[in-house]
């Protein structure tokens, strides 16, 4: 059994059968990331999307930010995700703003290449996705990203990381007990921080754009056009979890273990938005990297 088995092993034998998004799934949430909507526009402002792109949202959820991209006129966009509940609920989402046929899911395993030939993608994106990665597929995932897009294409990340001053005690006791309630890590301890991911981006073989501290920006409001019939859907799936008793314990329960337990979390995280780039001429960073990391 190689690392990353054993790895999976270990995680899986200590997750419990409750897992947070899949609850979030049920109800259809939207923008589930560091700043919500605000969030979501200052990504799609990073992106400089125009007609003719190729996209990719590498971990779609319920296919919110999906549906708001599809009102940029001629985007060929694409979404995966390992939920199947996420993408269950975002099928529904597409289907019931009719552009189901324009936008191209697929679900996909962890660990595993991603479904698409190299350099074919202008842009990927992902919100709250990296940093909730087991670190031992972290590596291997950016890779991939990488080699999926164009020379010249770009790729941003909103997530919540820890704070310089966060000790590692401290990182490692959050993690815990979100994963012992949630069935997920709070943020990956390492990588931790912004020099970290900073780092790991260059090592891949990605340039730096820009790094966008997003903890204060909340009080802005939202800059993207926001797809009314997916607005309504959300609200739709809300309330429907009211006709379905059997959903209500877990949703209480994630309620109370948030407020009791977990309320306190972001004072240790700071929200960023990283936006970096495959240059043109590409170096043999990415196959060095990944081959010293998986002897």
């Amino acid at each position: 059994m190689n690392t990353i088995q054993q790895k999976q092993k270990m995680l899986k034998s200590r997750t419990p059968n409750f897992h947070l998004l899949n609850e979030w799934a049920k109800k259809g949430l939207a923008y589930l990331h560091p700043q919500g909507k605000y969030g979501t526009s200052k990504l799609i402002k990073s992106l400089n999307l125009y007609s003719g792109m190729h996209v990719l949202e590498l971990g779609c959820g319920t296919g919110a930010t999906l549906a708001d991209l599809h009102l940029i006129s001629g985007l060929h966009l694409h979404g995966v995700d390992i939920s199947p509940h996420m993408l269950h609920t975002a099928y529904q989402r597409l289907r019931f703003c009719r552009i189901q046929h324009d936008i191209h899911l697929q679900q996909i395993c962890s660990g595993e290449k991603l479904p698409f030939p190299d350099a074919c993608m202008d842009v990927i994106y992902a919100e709250s996705v990296l940093a909730i990665v087991d670190e031992v597929l972290l590596p291997g995932l950016l890779i991939e990203i990488f080699r999926t897009l164009k020379p010249g294409g770009r790729f941003a990340a909103i997530d919540a990381i820890w704070k310089d001053e966060c000790k590692v005690e401290q990182r490692d006791f959050i993690n815990q007990r979100c994963l012992n309630h949630f069935g997920m890590v709070q943020s990956l301890t390492n990588p931790a921080n912004k020099k970290d991911w900073q780092h790991l981006y260059e090592e891949i073989g990605f340039s730096i754009i820009s790094t966008l501290d997003m903890s204060n920006g909340t009080s802005e409001r939202s800059m993207h056009q926001i797809n009314r019939c997916s607005s309504l859907f959300t609200q739709l799936k809300k309330l429907s979890i009211l006709f379905r008793p059997w959903c209500w314990y877990n949703q209480i329960k994630a309620f109370v273990l948030i407020k009791k337990w977990h309320a306190q979390d972001g004072n240790y995280l700071k929200n960023f938005l990283f936006t970096v780039e495959k240059p043109d001429k590409i170096r043999n960073a990415a196959s060095t990297f990944y081959s010293s990391n998986t002897k």
